[in-house]
């Protein structure tokens, strides 16, 4: 994943026009909170990623390289905490192929049954 090409593309999204290396300075991008806040949701989807609380005010993301380092810290920790714990589509992937073979077996034994119950008319 390109960090930069994404957050521009976010940056795009919400109305601000940022080209590589130009405003680096939060105040020339981000003209109010709704702007902000805005952001903050685009590059949560984009990146999938949960910004904390503690990054949710302008003078703590005032320039590019500070939004950049955040994100890439969030996707840090993202990727740590799936190797520690698994990822949440592991267990939806592993618990959706147990069905399947609990629903495959159900339906073999079914059809025994359906077998044997022909077989002694």
């Amino acid at each position: 994943m390109n960090i930069d090409k994404t957050l521009f593309m976010c940056l795009k999204h919400v109305g601000i026009a940022v080209e590589d290396g130009e405003n680096e300075s939060g105040d020339d991008f981000i003209s109010d909170s709704l702007t902000f806040i805005t952001l903050i949701v685009e590059i949560e989807q984009a990146f999938k990623i949960e910004i904390p609380d503690e990054y949710l005010n302008m003078e703590r993301m005032a320039n590019l390289s500070s939004i950049r380092e955040m994100i890439k810290e969030q996707i840090k920790k993202k990727k740590n905490y799936r190797e520690a714990h698994g990822s949440k589509e592991d267990k939806n992937e592993g618990n959706r192929k147990k069905k399947q073979r609990s629903k495959s077996k159900s339906n073999k034994k079914t059809s025994k049954k359906d077998v044997q119950k022909k077989q002694s008319r």
